[in-house]
């Protein structure tokens, strides 16, 4: 496997300096040189793609509910400054679409899809918006083996993450090439054989995660080609960095 320079994705845009998975953390880890941004996404009751890490709005927004139980309005009405303070008033919660437009093909998209979506709604809703903004190739789709299997049957096309079996890493080798992904997720678990062995299948190898800069190094060593990070800044930024790439 041909292995390019290492990689920074910004674990939920700049997420150890702002608040997680919102449009000025993604467009600050844009700024500070990050190859890739991660984000994750859950369906709203009325079927549009928001990205919220948890399956419920408690902690980042002081809501009671799931993001499945609301629609799309009354999401777009949240105030993030109600849990992040005076500074951050007004922020609210950014859908798919925002986030694509907002990256204009400057930067690659780590998307995690929490739930395939009934009937693979979900899935089949964030391959329509890439493919309408031409990001498919600067796109992959990770997450369970049900959203594996509907990125298969819907959009074959897009480039997949495996994140099937990651508490066990040969296990997620395994099903990374059963369900022909070009990418798998390791935990910090992970192993350099199991690396090793991803590689000779053609799979680059993430790593969730890495904020300490001699932690991130010692996994690139160790076989892995993209570190998620919540301290983008920071790794881009020290002396030296492996992961400063000329294009920066």
């Amino acid at each position: 496997m041909n292995r390019s320079l290492p990689g920074i994705c910004a674990h939920r845009g700049l997420s150890g300096a702002m608040p997680e998975n919102t449009l000025p953390a993604f467009a600050a880890a844009i700024a500070a040189g990050a190859q890739e941004i991660e984000f994750d996404l859950f369906p709203s009751a009325d079927g549009i793609p928001v990205v919220s890490h948890d399956p419920d709005l408690a902690r980042v927004a002081g809501v009671p509910h799931r993001v499945e139980e609301l629609t799309w309005r009354e999401i777009a009405g949240i105030d993030l400054g109600n849990v992040f303070g005076d500074a951050w008033r007004l922020l609210r919660i950014p859908r798919l679409e925002e986030v694509l437009d907002l990256s204009g093909g400057r930067v690659g998209l780590n998307i995690h899809l929490k739930t395939a979506g009934p009937g693979g709604s979900l899935v089949q809703t964030v391959c329509r918006e890439l493919e309408k903004r031409g990001l498919s190739g600067a796109a992959y789709i990770g997450g369970e083996s049900d959203v594996l299997e509907a990125a298969i049957r819907y959009a074959p096309g897009v480039e997949r993450s495996c994140m099937a079996g990651q508490n066990d890493p040969e296990k997620l080798v395994d099903n990374a090439i059963r369900y022909g992904c070009r990418r798998l997720q390791f935990f910090t678990n992970f192993s350099p054989k199991a690396a090793e062995r991803a590689h000779a299948a053609g799979i680059r190898c993430n790593l969730f995660y890495a904020d300490d800069y001699a932690e991130a190094v010692q996994a690139v060593r160790n076989g892995i080609d993209t570190v998620l990070t919540n301290r983008a800044l920071a790794l881009l930024n020290e002396p030296a960095s492996i992961f400063r790439t000329p294009h920066r």
